[in-house]
């Protein structure tokens, strides 16, 4: 999808995702996922960057970043305030360095084609902490005909192609395939718009 699709979907994300995808309940697991004490936690597809201050304000020790492609969003994350770092930057090639104990993203990956999760997913091999982790909250495999139907807005909306990972379940492959260890997906839950679920790897 273009950058500017994803500009346009932004506008609408937070409350979408806040009433009907789960993603409040998602980021509780998150949070205790990532560990009592985290040092640096990296934000993929901060947006107006919510999720990201709440890493901040859970973590008050930690260095948090939040790093996202739109820039005029960003600028808005960042007017909102909190003990945040923000980058301006693209998922698959984000203009950090590690080490981080935790890489983040929630409702982001299946706007990404194949190449730039393959890419994002080496990134997070090559940039986590020993032991770190990466924590991805997407659309899984559809559990029933009710939830394959319920996606189909979502693949309207971003592509057929680039949502077919999110079909077959391709996500845990790609993590594997670069160089992440413990992938696993859990929790699914079913929304108006699909399952959604927790995908979990490990440096």
């Amino acid at each position: 999808m273009s950058l500017n699709r994803q500009q346009l979907l932004a506008r609408f994300y937070d409350p979408i995702a806040a009433a009907g995808l789960r993603e409040h309940e998602l980021a509780r697991r998150m949070f205790d996922a990532v560990g009592p004490a985290p040092r640096r936690i990296l934000h993929l597809g901060c947006g107006r960057g919510w999720l990201t201050r709440s890493f901040a304000a859970r973590f008050p020790d930690c260095e948090v970043i939040g790093l996202d492609a739109d820039g005029d969003i960003l600028a808005g994350a960042a007017a909102l305030g909190g003990r945040v770092r923000w980058v301006l930057g693209r998922a698959e090639a984000p203009p950090v360095d590690g080490p981080f104990d935790a890489i983040v993203a929630s409702l982001l990956f299946h706007h990404l084609p194949r190449a730039a999760k393959r890419d994002a997913f080496a990134y997070a091999a090559r940039h986590l902490a020993p032991g770190g982790r990466l924590l991805l909250a997407d659309f899984a495999r559809p559990h029933g005909l009710a939830m394959r139907l319920a996606f189909l807005p979502v693949q309207l909306a971003d592509g057929f192609a680039v949502t077919a990972d999110n079909l077959d379940g391709s996500y845990l492959r790609l993590m594997a395939e670069a160089g992440l260890r413990h992938v696993r997906e859990d929790g699914h839950r079913r929304t108006p718009l699909g399952s959604v679920a927790l995908y979990q790897a490990s440096a």
